[in-house]
């Protein structure tokens, strides 16, 4: 099995589906550690995301001045075009990451105040390390995973060296997360 990395659930082994219901009991065995909202996050992620809008908003300005300037008495040479679109390009990212994250306070600030537990964190089943957040569902073969260090899960795909960083968990377990992760490596089958 490889890595898997993806936001569309229908994707998804059914067993890694059933997980992302709160209304199953979590299979015997499975070690789930939920990731904590709070206003600190959504204040960070408000920000992140308000910085890629106007990053994005400076490039687009850019683009439209090349533009206008393209049309001038000079010359137009090849590379001023790949300039003038590629500004637009790069605009457009930064506008999509920019909604990407922006997109993503409302649900996260629904569960900070709600109080209510939700499937969102790590969960460790058999041999497998699953990362469910808001944005997409990563499966981690144990064979895959390459070590937990600086807040920070490493694991091959492809042949490429990769991480992402450990989620916030409810109520302060992250080192007990961190144990469990290189408890969950160390084990055989």
């Amino acid at each position: 099995m490889d890595v898997i990395i993806t936001s569309d659930p229908e994707k998804l082994p059914p067993e890694i589906r059933a997980l992302q219901d709160e209304g199953q009991p979590l299979p015997p065995g499975a070690q789930f550690f939920e990731q904590r909202f709070t206003l600190l996050g959504l204040v960070k992620t408000a920000v992140i995301g308000l910085v890629l809008a106007l990053i994005g908003f400076i490039t687009f300005i850019f683009f439209i001045a090349t533009l206008i300037a393209s049309f001038g008495p000079t010359t137009v040479a090849s590379s001023d075009s790949q300039i003038i679109f590629g500004s637009l390009a790069v605009s457009a990212v930064f506008w999509f990451a920019s909604y990407f994250m922006l997109s993503s306070l409302l649900p996260a600030a629904r569960l900070a105040w709600s109080g209510r537990s939700s499937r969102y964190g790590i969960t460790l089943l058999g041999d497998r390390l699953v990362s469910h957040s808001l944005f997409d569902t990563t499966i981690i073969p144990r064979e895959k995973f390459t070590a937990v260090t600086g807040g920070k899960v490493g694991y091959q795909l492809k042949e490429e060296e990769k991480s992402f960083a450990l989620p916030e968990i409810v109520g302060n377990r992250g080192p007990q997360l961190a144990a469990a992760i290189q408890s969950w490596k160390a084990a055989s089958g």
